[in-house]
């Protein structure tokens, strides 16, 4: 592995589908910035833009919007209807 090259690394979330809210966006989040120090590289979107504590804090409050939504229509991330709804 040592003698690998690895162009690229990317961390998903299925806003929907995973349990957990703003928690999971913030583990997954934690768990990119650690790969990233690790491999001494980079955090950037899907764009190839750095991904700065700032646009972490933009994407932060656009899932609160989503959040928000889901739970005016009784949607819970991850939960079976949920599941079924975004299948």
């Amino acid at each position: 592995l040592r003698n690998m090259t690895c162009f690229s690394l990317s961390f998903t979330l299925d806003v929907p589908k995973a349990p957990g809210g703003i928690a999971a966006f913030d583990r997954v989040a934690a768990m990119a910035r650690h790969f990233a120090k690790e491999l001494q590289a980079e955090l950037v979107d899907d764009h190839r833009t750095m991904l700065t504590e700032a646009a972490l804090d933009t994407i932060r409050r656009q899932l609160n919007v989503i959040y928000s939504n889901m739970a005016l229509r009784g949607l819970t991330p991850g939960s079976p209807l949920a599941l079924r709804v975004f299948s």
